[in-house]
């Protein structure tokens, strides 16, 4: 188990709860709530982008379980009209494109240098 990771998770574990606990439905202070998911969310950013994290670890299931979690909070707050809480999918879908491109270019490069190397013959 790598401690370092287990501490990280553990510190979005706690922003989420402090969110939860700090929860007023009658009396919404969606300042505070934002403040707290853009300090989930760069945290989140920096785990899910940890090459150590991979789909088959335990500590992505736990990511994944904190992602849930937050989605539910943020659809809590917009039942009561806080539309500031960013939402985690934009981010994903972000890196997925990016990985996407990435991967996309590296298998037209390789794939290039193929054919070119074919042509030498």
């Amino acid at each position: 188990m790598d401690m370092s990771i287990i501490s990280k998770l553990y510190d979005l574990f706690i922003i989420l709860c402090m969110m939860h606990i700090g929860f007023n439905e009658n009396d919404p202070n969606c300042n505070k709530y934002s403040g707290k998911a853009k300090e989930f969310i760069e945290n989140y950013k920096k785990l899910k982008g940890d090459s150590s994290i991979t789909e088959d670890s335990p500590y992505y299931k736990l990511l994944s379980t904190l992602s849930n979690d937050y989605d539910n909070f943020k659809k809590k707050c917009s039942d009561v009209n806080c539309k500031d809480i960013l939402p985690l999918q934009s981010i994903e879908k972000t890196q997925i494109a990016v990985d996407f491109s990435e991967r996309t270019s590296e298998q037209l490069y390789v794939q290039g240098s193929e054919v070119t190397s074919s042509f030498r013959r």
